[in-house]
């Protein structure tokens, strides 16, 4: 995270606040914004997408962002399990933003 917005900033203070005081180490902080920049980095055909909506100032599309976050926080409890960590949750920064993303989060 880059730290930028007030829900950067929220993210970040959550994730030390849970560090220190109850020494959750692996919780994973995820963030819609880099994630689609990340894509518009890498020249996917999503990236392509996304580069798209937002020259034209539209909103991404709820398939392509479930799809990012589904694929984000199943890579990292693969991760997770690799390395044998147990797995203290995630903070959502950015998600969901629309009833159809609330509904893909449950």
């Amino acid at each position: 995270m880059k730290g930028g917005t007030d829900d950067d900033n929220i993210c970040l203070m959550l994730e030390q606040h849970l560090k220190e005081l109850h020494g959750q180490d692996n919780t994973n902080v995820i963030s819609v914004g880099d994630l689609l920049s990340k894509e518009i980095t890498k020249r996917s055909t999503i990236g392509q997408k996304i580069n798209e909506a937002r020259k034209n100032y539209g909103y991404i599309p709820d398939d392509i962002v479930i799809e990012l976050v589904q694929k984000h926080i199943e890579e990292s409890e693969k991760d997770q399990d690799d390395s044998g960590q147990s797995n203290s949750g995630w903070i959502l920064e950015g998600f969901p933003r629309t009833r159809l993303q609330a509904i893909a989060l449950q």
